[in-house]
């Protein structure tokens, strides 16, 4: 669809109630309007520790509004004016209730996620509507010409606000030598001390309650065999990187408030965490700065301030061409000079031999020189002299083989709850299925899942739909935590809302397995209305 005619608008959903922006015109939209969403809380019990517990999350769907003419005769077109509004559904992002409660307010720009195709859309030259790859019609948002990605400014809080319980300082026995322990918490005042919108901190707690320091927590360590190539060099490309980062960021979050139900931030080692499945930001980005460690990057695990998360872990690795900047929850990447970042300040760095906090007059990842070596940009904690810390990981991970029958039968599950639930969704209208529709996404999905689809394979693959039907649709790509997260992320891109009388869905579900019950889940979602 050409965006010149993109009229698009912004729906934010929480706990099942919406909220709409106006609809603006073209692709550079501007909005600059308060949205106010309620917030139910179990018996009216506004506690830190039952907030804390609150796994509800807020969606921002961004959608482009159609006007369809349905004058049914052309004669009383001068008098007559029969039109209804459609909403096409075109990006997405989501915000964890606890994210926002536990950092008070959240302001920055935001990445919408925009599938790799959005069927309906294509480019502005005149021909019949294309099936895309990586289409993004609000491209104009993007906060420079070599970026493609789309972005929202948004600022969002609770009011009244709801001050977070004060999260403990963690003051717990530990088995480090008693020098280094006094000698770090000097080094840690001093720093803070100096840069007070910069924190420090060497000694972290782990599973059995003890500080420890965050250096053993960095090693080697072996990603699935399959994921890697065998070649040494063929490892240390971007592919090969992005297939263990996306690995790592299929693990299920849960933030330790939530997995702990308690206020100390608890440190899990690599293999506790791929039994448990769950963690927060630093054990995605421990287990992926080991894991490009095991495959000769020189990678650094980075602690600063994150949009939308607070307080959060990347990971920097060191390359010929430059630095890269990967969040491990999301799989993301991007250069480190360039002028956008997920992550807007850097605090400090640490691998398996030492602690660097920057001591440079600015904090922006982009403006930073990561030359660790440079005693005037970085502090290092410990000295030349030091000896290397022992890690406490295991040194060799094991994983087991996910169970293919039971995702099958958690794939067909899914699938009929799915249609179940948009026709309960569609209650005053009957739902039909398009089956043939079915069949063609279903055959798509691995092949988007491998990353091998071209954009000429998805015309071939539905043309014939194409040229029978009005098609609009679009895949879903995310970690499986529980159904209803899937549930609510298919019922918020509001594909359910189709009022054409003569309107087909179609809908499949594909679960890759990777190693320890680890998985990719795809839903491919459509609307067809036959051509007249």
């Amino acid at each position: 669809r050409s965006t010149v005619l993109l009229r698009p608008f912004v729906e934010v959903t929480f706990q099942r109630s919406s909220r709409v922006t106006h609809v603006a015109d073209g692709p550079n939209p501007h909005w600059n309007q308060e949205l106010v969403c309620p917030l139910t809380v179990v018996n009216n019990d506004y506690s830190a520790s039952n907030l804390r517990q609150i796994s509800d999350i807020v969606y921002f769907n961004v959608f482009d509004e159609i006007i369809i003419d349905i004058l049914a005769d052309d004669r009383l077109r001068d008098t007559n004016i029969h039109q209804r509004l459609e909403r096409r559904w075109l990006g997405s992002f989501q915000i964890p209730f606890s994210t926002i409660y536990l950092n008070s307010r959240i302001e920055g720009k935001f990445k919408l996620n925009v599938p790799s195709t959005l069927i309906g859309y294509n480019k502005d030259h005149g021909q019949q509507p294309q099936l895309l790859h990586d289409p993004n019609p609000l491209m104009a948002l993007s906060p420079n010409a070599a970026d493609k990605n789309s972005y929202l400014s948004i600022f969002i809080t609770v009011e009244p606000p709801l001050a977070p319980q004060t999260p403990l300082r963690e003051i717990f026995d530990s088995n480090e030598e008693v020098r280094l322990i006094r000698a770090s918490a000097l080094w840690e005042n001093q720093f803070n001390e100096k840069f007070q919108t910069r924190r420090a901190r060497n000694l972290v707690t782990d599973v059995n309650g003890k500080s420890v320091f965050i250096t053993r927590y960095i090693t080697a360590q072996n990603p699935p065999a399959y994921l890697i190539p065998e070649e040494r060099k063929e490892c240390q490309t971007l592919p090969a990187m992005q297939k263990v980062a996306k690995f790592v960021s299929l693990i299920p979050y849960y933030h330790d408030s939530i997995a702990f139900s308690g206020s100390c931030d608890i440190w899990a080692t690599s293999d506790l965490f791929l039994k448990m499945l769950a963690g927060d930001e630093e054990e995605h980005a421990i287990l992926l700065c080991n894991y490009f460690i095991y495959m000769g990057i020189d990678a650094y695990v980075v602690i600063g301030v994150g949009i939308p998360e607070g307080e959060t872990c990347y990971v920097l690795t060191k390359q010929i061409d430059g630095c890269i900047l990967w969040n491990p929850s999301t799989g993301d990447f991007h250069p480190q000079a360039r002028s956008y970042h997920s992550l807007v300040t850097v605090s400090y760095l640490f691998n398996h031999e030492n602690i660097w906090a920057n001591i440079q007059p600015y904090d922006d990842p982009g403006r930073l020189d990561f030359n660790i070596r440079s005693t005037k940009l970085w502090r290092p904690f410990f000295t030349k002299a030091a000896s290397q810390l022992s890690t406490i990981q295991t040194s060799r991970l094991e994983y087991i083989e996910t169970n293919t029958a039971a995702i099958a039968t958690l794939e067909s599950n899914l699938e009929k709850m799915l249609m179940d639930k948009i026709m309960e969704w569609r209650e005053r209208h009957v739902t039909r299925w398009n089956r043939h529709c079915r069949v063609v996404l279903r055959e798509l999905l691995p092949q988007l899942e491998a990353g091998t689809l071209s954009e000429e394979d998805q015309l071939n693959a539905m043309s014939d739909l194409l040229n029978s039907h009005h098609v609009t649709g679009f895949p879903i790509n995310m970690r499986y935590t529980d159904a209803s997260t899937i549930i609510e992320t298919v019922y918020s891109s509001n594909v359910h809302v189709a009022e054409d009388p003569g309107v087909e869905f179609a809908l499949t579900v594909y679960i890759h397995p990777y190693p320890n019950n680890v998985l990719s889940v795809w839903i491919y979602v459509g609307t067809l209305v036959k051509k007249y």
